[in-house]
């Protein structure tokens, strides 16, 4: 996707300079135009060294500010990926961050009601026997009282 929006920037910065930059300006230099049998022995245009020397400078300078235009957007379009790669960084650290939350509470929670289970589940035994043995005795004896009462009436 980079090298495609590259490709895209060259072409419309090659596309401008060769549209936009002036192939020569008489203001500054002579430029003849020559027809084919005069002095030279080709058609063609004739530039003066002031001439030939602007348009040169005028190509350079289309040249270094397409490259410079394109190194800004280039540099632009790379920001823009750094900052997209830092938010879903983030957002992936926040979500990492809440699971885990998420798990140790619920873990949590399944420790407290195995604990809950393991104490509601634990009958003393102990107790249980003695509250019987003692309970068995009461109502033994008070079975053997009431059947000695009823006994002496």
């Amino acid at each position: 996707m980079l090298s495609r929006a590259l490709n895209i920037i060259f072409s419309a910065c090659i596309f401008f300079t060769i549209i936009f930059s002036p192939i020569a300006r008489a203001e500054n230099g002579l430029v003849v135009t020559l027809e084919e049998g005069e002095t030279a022995p080709f058609s063609g245009t004739l530039f003066s060294t002031s001439a030939a020397a602007e348009l040169l400078a005028e190509i350079q300078l289309s040249n270094e500010s397409c490259l410079l235009r394109t190194q800004r957007e280039l540099d632009l379009a790379a920001a823009r990926f750094q900052l997209d790669i830092d938010n879903l960084n983030a957002s992936l650290d926040s979500c990492n961050l809440r699971y885990d939350r998420i798990v140790e509470l619920k873990d949590n929670q399944i420790d407290f009601l195995d604990q809950q289970l393991i104490k509601s589940s634990n009958p003393n035994n102990e107790l249980w026997l003695a509250l019987g043995v003692v309970g068995g005795l009461l109502l033994g004896m008070g079975a053997a009282w009431s059947y000695g009462q009823i006994a002496n009436n």
